[in-house]
C-alpha cells in the first residue's frame, strides 16, 4: 500500500507497531506413500508419513503468544550484537485456507490417507499466521521448523515451552530452518500510539 501525505516523523519501518506474516504449507505435507509399500515399522507410528498432526500444531502454536525470549528460534547474528532477544506476540495459530482447489484427489482415497481420518477434501492448505511487534532475523521460519517436528509428531507441542525457558535452554539446539518459499509479510499495522488495541490508521 502507498500513503499520498504520510506524517512528517512516519517510517515505514520504525513506525510500525505490528508486523503479521503467513507461513503456507499443504496437508499432506508430501504425497504419502501407499500402505501396501510402507515398511512394516512405519504402521505403528502415531502420524503416518507425509502427513501433519494439525491439531498438535496448534496446540503448540499457541504457546509462543505473550512476551517471550526467542534467542532460541532465531538465527543470531554476531556482527549485530544483540543483547535483548524478548518479542511479544500479539497472535499465534495454525488456520486453513479455504479457497484453496487441487487436482490431487487421489490423496482422499483409502491408500493413502492417514490412519482413522474420516476427512476429504486433501490436500488442503493452512497457514502459520503469526501477529507480533517485532522479530529476530530468521524467527518465524525457526518457528515453523519446530511446528513441523511437533506435526510429524517427532517433538510433543512442550517442546516450544522447553524452547522458551531460556533458563534450562541457554543454548539454540541444532535443527534445519523451515524454507523460506512459503513465507509472507503480510500486514504491517501503523496504530497511533495510545491505543491498545493496535487498529491501524494509516
Amino acid at each position: 500500500a502507498w500513503c499520498p501525505a504520510p506524517p512528517l516523523d512516519f517510517s515505514a519501518r520504525f513506525s510500525c507497531r505490528e508486523r503479521r506474516y503467513r507461513y503456507f504449507f499443504t496437508q499432506p505435507a508430501f504425497v504419502p506413500t501407499p500402505h501396501n509399500l510402507e515398511y512394516p515399522s512405519s504402521s505403528t507410528t502415531k502420524v503416518k508419513d507425509g502427513w501433519l498432526d494439525i491439531a498438535a500444531m496448534k496446540e503448540a502454536a499457541e504457546l509462543f503468544e505473550g512476551l517471550h525470549d526467542f534467542r532460541n528460534f532465531c538465527k543470531v547474528d554476531g556482527g549485530k550484537q544483540i543483547s535483548n532477544f524478548e518479542r511479544r506476540m500479539f497472535f499465534a495459530g495454525i488456520e486453513e485456507v479455504e479457497d484453496s482447489t487441487s487436482g490431487l484427489g487421489f490423496l482422499n482415497g483409502t491408500d493413502f490417507v492417514s490412519p482413522g481420518s474420516m476427512e476429504k477434501g486433501y490436500p488442503k492448505v493452512y497457514t502459520f499466521t503469526l501477529h507480533g511487534s517485532a522479530f529476530l532475523w530468521h524467527q518465524v521460519r525457526c518457528m515453523v521448523s519446530i511446528l513441523f517436528l511437533v506435526g510429524q509428531g517427532l517433538e510433543k507441542p512442550s517442546i516450544v515451552s522447553e524452547l522458551l525457558d531460556v533458563e534450562k535452554n541457554p543454548r539454540r539446539p541444532t535443527y534445519e530452518m523451515a524454507s523460506d518459499t512459503p513465507l509472507v509479510l503480510w500486514d504491517c499495522i501503523f496504530p497511533r500510539e495510545d491505543d491498545p488495541e493496535r487498529k491501524d490508521t494509516m
